[in-house]
Parts: structure tokens; sequence; C-alpha cells
């Protein structure tokens, strides 16, 4: 969850042109904890 608030600050510094770029970063961010979460709950 650390990288998400890293993200998050990352992403409100980005210029408005960027705003794909900052949507990926975005979906990548939440996809990470995400899919540590599902692996878990598969092994665990």
């Amino acid at each position: 969850m650390e990288f998400l608030a890293f993200a998050a600050e990352l992403i409100a510094q980005y210029p408005r042109g960027f705003g794909s770029l900052s949507d990926q970063l975005k979906r990548a961010s939440l996809s990470i904890p995400l899919n540590i979460a599902e692996g878990y709950g598969k092994r665990g």
C-alpha cells in the first residue's frame, strides 16, 4: 500500500497532457496489491 501512496503523489505532479500515462500508473499501482492478495488467498 505504500507504493499506492507513492504513485498517487507522483501522479499529482504530472502535467495535464499525460492523462493516459497517469491513468495507466493508477491502474498498475492498484493492481499490484490486489494481485498479491489474490495470490496469498490461493496459497493460504
